[in-house]
């Protein structure tokens, strides 16, 4: 019998004031894409500003250090289509591929804005764990998630494997 407070416990089932299922998607289809544009890293812009900036990592980083208001970066940068299209029904800017190495964590911040997250690839449940306001959540692979990140969050790799997702920001 688990005797932890409700507030300790890993949350499973998603649909939370701070996470929110939104669709599922073949994720093999799009890491076929990923695959074919070579998109595979720790911080890949799919996204650029509609004026046609861009370079290979403009708009991968910290929102402080970019030129363009993050909500310009709207334009896809690779054809991918199928991914693509999930950017444009969901409202995607600054899209990128995020990956994670294994055992390691992001640092525990607030972003400017909630994010989707498409959960692409992990190594079971244990790879894409998030935590927000000081609670654990597992992301399943296929899915598509609307995360409040404006709240205090990290983003965990507990397995041996890395684990990517594509997060764009959104409007809440």
């Amino acid at each position: 019998m688990d005797t932890r407070d409700e507030s300790t416990k890993p949350h499973f089932g998603i649909d939370t004031p701070h996470i929110k299922l939104l669709a599922s998607f073949d994720h093999e289809r799009v890491v076929e894409e990923m695959n074919a544009v070579n998109v595979f890293g720790e911080d890949i812009p799919l996204q650029q500003p509609g004026d046609g900036y861009y370079t290979k990592s403009y708009g991968a980083g910290a929102v402080a250090k970019l030129r363009h208001p993050e909500d310009q970066f709207d334009t896809p940068v690779y054809d991918m289509p199928y991914t693509n299209q999930f950017l444009t029904t969901f409202h995607m800017f600054r899209a990128r591929v995020l990956g994670l190495s294994p055992k390691r964590s992001y640092s525990y911040h607030k972003d400017y804005s909630a994010r989707i997250h498409m959960v692409v690839s992990n190594a079971g449940s244990i790879a894409s764990t998030i935590v927000i306001n000081d609670r654990l959540y597992s992301l399943d692979a296929g899915h598509i998630y609307w995360v409040d990140t404006r709240e205090w969050h990290n983003a965990v790799n507990m397995s041996r494997f890395n684990r990517y997702h594509i997060v764009g920001g959104t409007y809440a």
